[in-house]
C-alpha cells in the first residue's frame, strides 16, 4: 500500500528521538506510585478531625445560648415578681 504522504510519514517518524526507561530487577513496580503512610493518614483523618470540631463548636455555641437564655429568663421573672 503506497499512497503520496508516504516519504513524509518516515520522515517525521525518524525525526522524533526516543527514550528508553529501564527498570532495575529490584524496582517492585507498585512503589512507584506509593504514597507516605503518614502523608496518607494525615489525608485521612484531617477532614474527620475538622467535621468533628466544627460539630463540636456548634453544640458549645448552642449550649452556651441556651444557658444565657435561661439567665434572661430568670431575670426577666424575678423583675415580674417583684413587682406584683
Amino acid at each position: 500500500m503506497n499512497n503520496d504522504f508516504s516519504p513524509y510519514i518516515r520522515t517525521l517518524q525518524s525525526d522524533v528521538p526516543t527514550t528508553a526507561v529501564h527498570l532495575n530487577s529490584s524496582t517492585n513496580p507498585h512503589q512507584l506510585s506509593s504514597v507516605d503512610p503518614g502523608l496518607a493518614s494525615f489525608i485521612v483523618t484531617f477532614p474527620v478531625l475538622l467535621v468533628l470540631a466544627i460539630a463540636g463548636y456548634r453544640n458549645y455555641r448552642s449550649r452556651l445560648l441556651r444557658s444565657q437564655i435561661l439567665m434572661l429568663e430568670r431575670i426577666w421573672h424575678l423583675k415580674t415578681q417583684k413587682h406584683h
